[in-house]
């Protein structure tokens, strides 16, 4: 994700479906011809790239069919593909017909108008508010597409957006805890995080590594409760009162007055 985090969705999300940490993770490194695992399959449309309803159990049945064959070696954290363990039948996904590996998988998901909305909605939810009306999703939907799923370009249009600025987008976000966390290290110039960043972050309800499901952290106004407000609180407190401060960069240089 560092590597790709501007670059091509169709090219991350392939790397993603073969990476050691995915494999393990949704059992792909189980998944062979004679035993299909459907863990990866499913989540890959759920959740990753077109959103619930948008298709079949034939078709997550049959996307496990084109992943089989992927295994892991733990010792070298290496991965490789065995065609031995590979379903080379022919399967029908999304409409289409043919002796699928993943890679094609990841192609028909893309021809996909739901997959451009799917991320053109994600994008927006994350930088710009929350329940982004249907023109404007459609709107970068397009914009998407036009640029082959490169982000770069995407990003820039949002960015630079008068959506981005507007009264609406104003204010709308809440930051999850780690965001809160490093935004305020950093606005106060202190050089690091330190221990205690941690367990604060578990009072906030973000601990790290350990989401609540697949689907990661709910986000959003789930955030804010009255318990997690004042967790967010106390962490400020703690750290403006603590010798942590000493060390930022707006301190460094002031006269230090005579006892």
């Amino acid at each position: 994700f560092r590597a790709s985090a501007t670059g091509n969705l169709r090219k991350l999300t392939r790397a993603v479906s073969m990476d050691a940490a995915m494999l393990v993770y949704l059992d792909g490194a189980n998944n062979v011809a004679a035993h299909p695992n459907e863990n990866y399959a499913r989540e890959l449309m759920e959740l990753f790239t077109l959103g619930v309803d948008n298709y079949t159990e034939s078709d997550v049945r049959e996307s496990a069919r084109a992943w089989t064959g992927w295994r892991v070696n733990r010792r070298m954290d290496s991965v490789r593909f065995d065609p031995r363990l590979h379903d080379d039948g022919r399967k029908s996904f999304l409409g289409r017909t043919g002796n699928f590996d993943g890679d094609d998988i990841v192609d028909i998901i893309f021809e996909q108008p739901q997959c451009a909305k799917f991320f053109a909605t994600s994008l927006l939810n994350w930088f710009v508010y929350n329940d982004p009306e249907p023109a404007l999703v459609d709107a970068l939907a397009g914009i998407l597409r036009a640029h082959n799923y490169e982000l770069t370009p995407v990003l820039r249009t949002i960015l630079t957006s008068d959506v981005f600025y507007s009264a609406r987008a104003y204010r709308a976000l809440v930051k999850s805890p780690v965001e809160f966390v490093v935004g305020t290290y950093k606005a106060l110039g202190l050089p690091e995080i330190n221990e205690t960043a941690l367990p604060a972050l578990t009072q906030m309800g973000q601990r790290l590594f350990f989401p609540p499901s697949v689907a990661g952290w709910p986000g959003g106004q789930n955030w804010l409760t009255s318990g997690t407000m004042i967790a967010r609180q106390n962490f400020l407190t703690r750290l403006l009162g603590s010798q942590t401060l000493a060390a930022s960069s707006w301190l460094r240089g002031l006269p230090v007055k005579p006892q």
